[in-house]
């Protein structure tokens, strides 16, 4: 089986695991809950906001909560609002966005990686991606691995010498995070090797 459909489903089986934990975790403290509303317990985080954010837009007027949602960047809602549309379920939208990216994202590592190391320290690389703590955080409906993605694929295409692609994904990780902004330096850098 192909390398990168063997990382893609390793990394969405993660994911899924970390859904079910929630799940397994509440249930194991008494709460009688579905499925379902394990995963709205993400409402608890930014997870809120990007919700909203997609169903509404931003607002300049109503409760300070809504108005403070200018930090969050319209990269990842968009793309929510658009898989909306399909499913009609803002939460689900979010996590299916959410694990498409981060399974993704174990594909462009293990393609950079490559670049400069075996098949087997790549797939190590994967590997310390999905268990490092800051994981859980990716299965979840926020903007954590849509960031990711883009900030590897930004620069995979820079070392690939793919300039449009990069800068593209760049400023779409810009978009999503105000932190994308610094994937100028490696842009720079990679520029100036060049000359």
């Amino acid at each position: 089986i192909n390398i990168f459909i063997r990382i893609f489903f390793s990394c969405t089986a993660v994911c899924v695991v970390m859904l079910l934990a929630v799940y397994l975790i509440r249930y194991a403290k008494g709460y009688s809950a579905t499925f379902y509303d394990s995963i709205l317990v993400w409402g608890e985080t930014d997870a809120n906001h990007y919700k909203d954010i997609a169903r509404e837009w931003y607002r300049s007027e109503g409760e300070w909560d809504r108005l403070v949602q200018l930090v969050f960047l319209p990269g990842y809602p968009l793309l929510i609002k658009l898989l909306a549309v399909i499913i009609k379920d803002y939460y689900i939208a979010g996590i299916i966005i959410s694990i498409a990216a981060f399974s993704l994202s174990g594909i462009m590592l293990y393609k950079l990686m490559r670049l400069d190391y075996s098949h087997k320290e790549a797939l190590k690389a994967v590997k310390y991606m999905c268990i490092i703590p800051a994981s859980f955080f990716f299965a979840g409906p926020m903007s954590e691995s849509l960031f990711l993605l883009l900030c590897i694929s930004c620069i995979y295409c820079l070392r690939t010498e793919k300039w449009f692609w990069g800068c593209l994904l760049g400023g779409y990780a810009a978009f999503t995070r105000s932190l994308g902004i610094t994937l100028l330096v490696p842009a720079v850098m990679r520029s100036e090797e060049r000359r």
